[in-house]
C-alpha cells in the first residue's frame, strides 16, 4: 500500500475520539498559548468542535493539522487562525495557509492519476452537481459512464487509483471519504490547477443534458414515454431534473457558466422540435422556462463581454 493511502485510510478514529482530542487540544491552547489572556473561556463553541470533527471524516490527520495551525504559532492569535480555518478571515499570505500539509497530500494523490481531467469531471459531478440535483444524485459509476458518454466501467477505471479518498462499492456506488476534499477542490488558492469552478462544472453539465436530449433523437423523432423516462437507456439520469438544477438563477450568473461545450450544444439545439416534445407531454410551461433561462444566460454573457463600460459600442 502506498504511503498516502496509509495516511488517508488507515489512521481511522471514531468521531468521539476525534471530538475529545479537539476539545483537549483547544483547552490546552486556551491555557498555555502566549495570547491565552485574549482567548474567551467559551472558545471555541461546541458547534465549531462538531464542525471540525465532521470535516475530519474519522481521520486524525485533518484534526491534528487543524490544531497545529491554530495553536502552533506563538505570534499569532489562535482565535484569528480559527477564523481563517473557517474562511471568515483570509490568511496573511502563502506562508499562513492553514492546510499546507493536507494540500500537498491531496495534490500528490490526485496529480498521480493517469487522466486528471477525467477525474476532475467526476469530482465536479460528485461535489458540485449532486449538491444541486438532490433527489436525482449521480452517485454510481454506471450513471457517470452514461452521463459522460463513456464506455462501461470507464468511470470506475478512472477512480481506481483514488481508493484512499473516494469509495466505490461492489455495486458501483460512489462516495467521497473525506469532507475536507470538497473544501480543497473548491478553493483555488489551495488546489490551483485542480480547482473545480462551479460555473464551469454546471455549464458543462447542462451541455451534457442537452447532448443526451439531442442524441435520444428528440430532434425529429417523437417518443411516447414521459420526459423523465426518455433517458431510460442512460441509467435514469433524469435529464429534465438535471437541466432544471443546472439552469438555476445563481448557477447561470456564476462565471464562466456559458462554457464552450454548452455553446456548442446550444448551436445544435432545435427549439422547434423541443417545443413539440414538451407539448406532447403537456409540459410547455417547462419549455418556456427552459427558453427563458437560455436567454438569461446569453444576456449575462453578452453583458460581461460588452465594451460599453470602457468605450462606446460601434456598429458592425
Amino acid at each position: 500500500m502506498r504511503f498516502w493511502d496509509t495516511v488517508l485510510s488507515e489512521e481511522y478514529c471514531p468521531e468521539e475520539d476525534i471530538y475529545q482530542f479537539l476539545k483537549d487540544s483547544f483547552d490546552k491552547i486556551r491555557r498555555e498559548h502566549p495570547f491565552a489572556s485574549y482567548i474567551p473561556s467559551s472558545w471555541p463553541s461546541t458547534d465549531i468542535l462538531h464542525e471540525i470533527t465532521w470535516k475530519s471524516s474519522g481521520q486524525f490527520l485533518f484534526a491534528s493539522t487543524t490544531v497545529k495551525y491554530i495553536g502552533g504559532d506563538p505570534y499569532e492569535l489562535p482565535t484569528r487562525r480559527l477564523d481563517v480555518i473557517r474562511r471568515l478571515q483570509p490568511p496573511r499570505g502563502q506562508e499562513d495557509l492553514p492546510y499546507a500539509e493536507l494540500n500537498s497530500l491531496y495534490n500528490h494523490v490526485l496529480l498521480n492519476v493517469p487522466d486528471i481531467e477525467k477525474v476532475k469531471q467526476v469530482l465536479g459531478i460528485l461535489i458540485i452537481v449532486n449538491s444541486e440535483v438532490e433527489d436525482y444524485l449521480i452517485d454510481s459509476t454506471d450513471k457517470l459512464d452514461s452521463l459522460f458518454f463513456w464506455q462501461p466501467s470507464e468511470a470506475k477505471a478512472s477512480l481506481s487509483q483514488l481508493s484512499s479518498i473516494i469509495g466505490c462499492d461492489a455495486n458501483g456506488g460512489i462516495s467521497i471519504l473525506h469532507a475536507s476534499l470538497s473544501d480543497f477542490l473548491l478553493d483555488p488558492s489551495r488546489s490551483h490547477q485542480l480547482y473545480l469552478c462551479r460555473g464551469s462544472v454546471l455549464g458543462d453539465c447542462a451541455a451534457l443534458g442537452l447532448r443526451h436530449l439531442r442524441q435520444q433523437k428528440l430532434h425529429g423523432e417523437v417518443c411516447h414515454s414521459t420526459l423523465s423516462e426518455v433517458n431510460s437507456s442512460c441509467a435514469n439520469l433524469q435529464l429534465d431534473q438535471l437541466l432544471y438544477s443546472s439552469l438555476t438563477e445563481d448557477c447561470i450568473s456564476a462565471s464562466p457558466f456559458c462554457t464552450p461545450l454548452l455553446l456548442e450544444e446550444l448551436n445544435q439545439l432545435s427549439f422547434q422540435t423541443l417545443y413539440r416534445v414538451y407539448k406532447m407531454h403537456e409540459r410547455t410551461d417547462y419549455f418556456w422556462w427552459f427558453v427563458s433561462k437560455i436567454i438569461e444566460m446569453l444576456h449575462i454573457k453578452v453583458g460581461r463581454n460588452s465594451p460599453h463600460c470602457s468605450e462606446s459600442v460601434t456598429d458592425t
